[in-house]
């Protein structure tokens, strides 16, 4: 998928310029993707001394990943 596919597909999916409340729509979607990056920071916080996570970390140190 190119820029000109993916724009024409979010053009479809977009709210018209002309609803009375766009900008409310605008908001809550970009709401709604920092809620997405904020979970997954939340998860990789909670995860960050985990077993695996060490496990991960010493491969990654030794050239092994």
């Amino acid at each position: 998928m190119d820029l000109d596919e993916y724009q024409r597909g979010a053009l479809r999916t977009a709210a018209p310029r002309d609803m009375r409340n766009e900008l409310l729509h605008l908001v809550l979607g970009l709401v709604g993707e920092s809620g997405e990056i904020a979970e997954k920071f939340k998860k990789w916080v909670r995860d960050l001394d985990s077993e695996e996570s060490l496990i991960d970390r010493a491969r990654h140190r030794q050239g092994t990943r």
